[in-house]
């Protein structure tokens, strides 16, 4: 098979049998079915319908572009998604599966994007602190996160940014991040207490609810149970930080020692990273000498 980009594949006339959230998953044999294959990958994923059923090759499935084949078509658009790097998405947590990436904001050589799904289940900040500069959730994306759901070659174009802090008085750096209070009304029109606001709720992926996630019953993403996620502004007493709630709602202040749900944010780079334009140019310059 090509190695040279993700693709969607078929292996016809093979009996499979998976575990997943729907239970068993059994495909007879001479049944062509379909497949995900990164391109940084040889492993294959299963694709599965909403009701957890394998695809078939008859049917049709409208595949993400990965972020370069997006920034190849010029399709960098506010409300687009892309796929970039890879996390564990299913309830066993051995895939590494293509993270979506919905983008916020298109500016120039940048963009903005959030992960579509909430891709873990963390504390705010294990130590009993509510502020981003200091907690470990911060740490953890930074260190953890970013090491293994990216290539050396994708952290590069992760770009280091100045955010606001917890209190939104001063700014810090940082490559990897999640929503402030301020930006949720920015990029979704939220307002604190206003309602649910539907654009704001999200969808665990099994791996988060295999960690633990927070399931609602009745407020839902065509079908699928939502889930809180963190801000990370502070609420207004110690040891507090805001959450999204099921419903989309925001400005609710929680514990930061307990966990909620993790979509990370960052800005990409849409135009070579600065480390590749300057070894090209070295290049240029031994060439021309």
């Amino acid at each position: 098979m090509d190695n040279k980009a993700n693709s969607i594949c078929r292996i016809p006339y093979f009996k499979i049998i998976d575990r997943g959230q729907y239970g068993d998953i059994v495909v007879e044999e001479s049944t062509s079915v379909m497949y995900w294959r990164a391109a940084s990958s040889n492993a294959l994923t299963l694709l599965v319908n909403d009701e957890g059923k394998p695809m078939l090759w008859k049917e049709t499935v409208k595949v993400t572009k990965s972020l370069q084949e997006a920034k190849a078509e010029k399709a960098i658009n506010t409300g687009a998604f892309v796929t970039f790097g890879a996390y564990p998405q299913t309830h066993l947590g051995t895939d590494k599966t293509p993270i979506e990436w919905l983008i916020l904001d298109v500016q120039k050589d940048k963009a903005l994007v959030i992960s579509k799904y909430a891709l873990d289940w963390k504390p705010f900040d294990t130590k009993k602190g509510r502020y981003w500069e200091t907690c470990t959730l911060r740490t953890w994306l930074n260190d953890n996160f970013i090491s293994e759901a990216f290539s050396v070659q994708e952290r590069q174009d992760i770009l280091d940014t100045w955010i606001s802090d917890s209190t939104g008085w001063k700014s810090i750096r940082d490559r990897l991040f999640i929503l402030s209070e301020e930006e949720v009304e920015q990029y979704f029109g939220a307002q604190p207490s206003k309602g649910g606001n539907m654009k704001l709720r999200v969808e665990p992926t099994e791996y988060t609810i295999a960690r633990g996630a927070y399931l609602s019953d009745n407020k839902q993403i065509k079908g699928k149970p939502t889930t809180f996620w963190w801000l990370r502004s502070s609420g207004r007493f110690k040891n507090m930080s805001i959450e999204v709630d099921y419903n989309g709602e925001y400005a609710t202040p929680l514990d930061g020692e307990e966990p909620e749900a993790v979509r990370p944010a960052f800005w990409i780079a849409l135009n070579p990273a600065p480390l590749n334009r300057y070894l090209r140019r070295m290049t240029v310059s031994l060439k021309n000498t």
